[in-house]
């Protein structure tokens, strides 16, 4: 499922901006992202990344850190024979579900490859992210690329 994010907090299908990352997979490996609704005038609030070990992961579980623990706890559960198998996809399923939970858009551009979104997809499955979509690069983000992709401050948020 997906849901764009609002300002708004509580009601219907939507997402808060405070639960939704941008991803803009582009050339060379690297990973632009913003929280929420993108900031224009601001190119601390448009952050790097890449697939690194301190990459991409840390950044969607910093935002998704409560849910992917109870992922974890869950696999380890099923692992250990604690729980079937449908049980965990039922349990599985509703976190992936919880208004807790993180949503994520995932924008390729033309200088990303494929493996660029297959990896970008792994990591939001390991995450436990299961509001995500991955939709055309619309103009604005193309705008925030040309402004601010030449502030390539790698952000590697350590958990």
């Amino acid at each position: 499922d997906i849901a764009m994010p609002t300002k708004q907090t509580d009601g219907g299908n939507e997402t808060p901006e405070s639960r939704t990352t941008t991803l803009i997979l582009a050339e060379d490996n690297k990973i632009y992202y913003y929280f929420g609704q993108p900031d224009y005038e601001d190119p601390d609030k448009f952050m790097v990344t890449d697939y690194s070990p301190t990459g991409l992961r840390n950044v969607l579980l910093n935002k998704n850190y409560d849910i992917a623990m109870q992922m974890n706890d869950l696999r380890m559960k099923r692992a250990r024979r604690e729980i079937s198998e449908a049980e965990f996809k039922e349990e599985s399923s509703a976190l992936k579900k919880s208004k807790e939970g993180q949503s994520v858009i995932i924008k390729p551009t033309n200088g990303s490859v494929y493996n660029n979104l297959i990896n970008t997809l792994d990591e939001v499955q390991i995450c436990g992210i299961g509001k995500y979509a991955v939709v055309e690069l619309e103009e604005p983000d193309r705008y925030l690329l040309e402004k601010f992709s030449g502030n390539d401050k790698l952000a590697h948020i350590e958990k």
